[in-house]
């Protein structure tokens, strides 16, 4: 997963809340960067910003306390940038994210940068997000100690709708399977699509409870009237859900593994007489 760290600017300057609006200007001129900005500081904490907008509109013999806009939104340069876009959405008022360590200012998160890049990991056919999300949420879960489950989705013979109605009909195809799995699975699922006509959703349930949402995701899917009657089936594999002891891996490494298990157990399903298989993960779930 990428961290903010990796897209955060870092043309600023830290200026003191006591400077005057036109020591902060005469800086801006040297600089000459359209996104440079200023970290307000008063005694060592983080407490406002100062950007282009507020240095064309304030009087320059004003001071920067006057100025700034109040920031109270500081976080650390390691946390992903799916933690930032939860922060913004949940301050929508908020333009800036400040990433710090121990107080040190290293950088400023814009939300145009943040949604830019996070819409990069979104599936333009379908609207669902892309494995990265997953690995976030999934993350999130297990370091709250929480159960995890990982389902595998694969569409049967997608190849053969390709080949007798075309990719046009097959797109359309995926949109509905996207739009039909979002509307069946609980809102305490993540989903994302996986790759091709492979889709991938995580639970923080049990696998007994996992394996009832989704046979009843297969048998609704296979009951319903498709783009040109096309009829479709998934097969699903699953893994997790069923940890015994404590865990005690690295977490990224653990969901991969979920992961790999359960898509070989949905390559088992399709090949097997039952549409859903599930695969032992104790030891490393």
């Amino acid at each position: 997963m990428r961290k903010v760290s990796d897209i955060m600017n870092t043309s600023f300057c830290t200026v003191d809340i006591m400077d005057s609006i036109h020591k902060i200007k005469s800086i801006y001129c040297q600089k000459k960067k359209e996104h440079f900005v200023f970290p307000v500081k008063c005694s060592d904490k983080i407490v406002g910003i100062i950007t282009a907008y507020e240095l064309i509109c304030c009087d320059p013999n004003s001071l920067v306390a006057d100025a700034m806009k109040r920031h109270s939104i500081t976080i650390s340069p390691n946390e992903s940038l799916w933690r930032a876009r939860e922060i913004f959405n949940q301050h929508k008022e908020e333009e800036y994210i400040i990433i710090a360590s121990s107080n040190v200012v290293l950088g400023v998160l814009t939300k145009t940068t943040l949604i830019t890049e996070t819409s990069k990991y979104t599936d333009l056919l379908t609207g669902l997000y892309r494995a990265d999300y997953i690995y976030y949420k999934a993350s999130k879960l297990m370091e709250a100690g929480n159960e995890i489950t990982v389902v595998f989705l694969d569409v049967n013979d997608f190849g053969k709708v390709d080949k007798d109605y075309g990719h046009i009909h097959g797109d359309i195809i995926l949109k509905e399977i996207s739009q039909l799995i979002g509307e069946i699975l609980p809102s305490d699922t993540y989903l994302c699509r996986f790759a091709g006509d492979e889709f991938l959703f995580v639970s923080s349930r049990t696998k007994e409870e996992t394996i009832k949402i989704t046979n009843n995701l297969l048998k609704k899917v296979a009951e319903h009237t498709f783009h040109n009657n096309i009829k479709i089936t998934l097969s699903a594999g699953i893994s997790g859900g069923d940890r015994k002891r404590k865990r005690d891996y690295d977490v990224i490494t653990t969901i991969s593994d979920l992961i790999n298990l359960a898509s070989l157990a949905s390559t088992k399903a399709k090949k097997g007489s039952s549409s859903i298989y599930t695969l032992d993960s104790d030891s490393i779930a």
